[in-house]
């Protein structure tokens, strides 16, 4: 079973439409499970409520390999450049999620934007614990800068037979926000100190583990077509069962079980 953890901005929107479109109501959103840190006893939960599952993926699922066992389960992320992450993390917040402060006020707010992928890979402030982690306990990683490619990868190494197309998002309608982080040096130096620890994480995996995993596999990723991008509002039966399931089937589960 793919357990795939979310960090924030970095391609996670489009890596659910890969899953829901071809496991339908075998894919849990595991943001479902009401609870800040998804847990062994959540996974037997949604294995019960999501008969033959196949994939999980959510923010709630923080150091999964920490938290979670079982000889079947397929850890696998997706890495972003940090700095890169993080302005894309104060755009979103500021055009969808109500943000007002400029960046230097909302970085010292949200400490928690800080480290985002070190943090959610080894539940603490550790790179070296979460160097270790994605190196022996995770079985694909992928990098957003080389998403078609990180995409083959993940065919190529699936436990399933998967089909990586996908669907164009959206734009953001301006980007002003991520431009006063990344072309102003004052607040790109402090996006680069409070990321101090991703940014040696994504070397990292950009430099020694992902080309290993490429150099492990060239022969299947050259014989893997690129993935087809469709329109934005391409959204197949499987995807839209999916989202059916969760947010409807398996959420009135779970309040019938809460009253």
């Amino acid at each position: 079973m793919i357990v795939f953890a979310h960090h924030q901005k970095t391609a996670g929107t489009t890596f659910i439409f890969v899953l829901r479109a071809n496991f339908g109501w075998q894919h849990c959103q595991s943001a479902k499970v009401k609870t800040k840190l998804f847990t062994q006893k959540d996974l037997e939960k949604v294995r019960r409520g999501f008969p033959g599952l196949k994939s999980l993926m959510g923010h709630n699922l923080m150091a999964p390999t920490e938290h979670l066992t079982g000889d079947d389960l397929f850890f696998a992320t997706m890495l972003r450049e940090p700095v890169k992450r993080m302005a894309s993390h104060f755009q979103d917040h500021s055009l969808r999620g109500g943000n007002t402060l400029d960046f230097k006020n909302w970085c010292a707010r949200y400490p928690e934007t800080h480290n985002v992928q070190t943090v959610r890979t080894a539940g603490v402030p550790d790179v070296e614990k979460a160097k270790a982690i994605l190196a022996k306990k995770y079985h694909y990683i992928g990098l957003t800068e080389d998403f078609n490619q990180s995409l083959k990868l993940f065919k190529v190494l699936s436990p399933y037979p998967v089909s990586i197309n996908y669907n164009k998002r959206n734009a953001a309608a301006t980007k002003k926000h991520s431009r006063s982080v990344l072309e102003n040096p004052e607040n790109l130096k402090l996006a680069q100190e409070t990321n101090a620890l991703d940014l040696e994480l994504y070397r990292f995996a950009k430099e020694e583990l992902y080309p290993q995993l490429l150099a492990k596999h060239q022969k299947a990723l050259e014989e893997t077509p690129d993935p087809t991008v469709f329109p934005a509002d391409y959204k197949p039966f499987k995807f839209r069962l999916s989202k059916f399931y969760n947010n409807v089937i398996f959420s009135s589960l779970e309040k019938l079980k809460r009253t």
